[in-house]
């Protein structure tokens, strides 16, 4: 993802953040996972094999969504509000915001 964020001259010139985005990402992931582990053992902590399910659902979803609120944020601090990406398919894919 590093080497592909890099062709867009957009990106490059928008700075270092724009093009370690990706890595922002897994660091943010990591991050998340780490709160939410926390929030999952100590709100519902398990106590007998049938309280394994919920616990795990609990941090599944609970991770999910702060992940995507997460990397919405980055995209939108890290990212320019519009850059164009070339493609094999297409000659020139743009993307904003708008």
């Amino acid at each position: 993802a590093l080497v592909i964020g890099t062709t867009s001259a957009d990106l490059r010139d928008a700075g270092w953040a724009a093009c370690v985005f990706p890595v922002t990402i897994s660091a943010a992931g990591v991050l998340v996972c780490l709160v939410c582990s926390f929030l999952a053992t100590h709100a519902k902590p398990v106590m007998t094999n049938e309280d394994v399910e919920p616990a795990l659902k609990l941090q599944l979803i609970s991770t999910t969504f702060a992940v995507m609120i997460v990397i919405f944020i980055l995209a939108f601090i890290l990212l320019p509000a519009s850059f164009d990406m070339h493609s094999v398919v297409e000659a020139t894919i743009t993307v904003s915001r708008s």
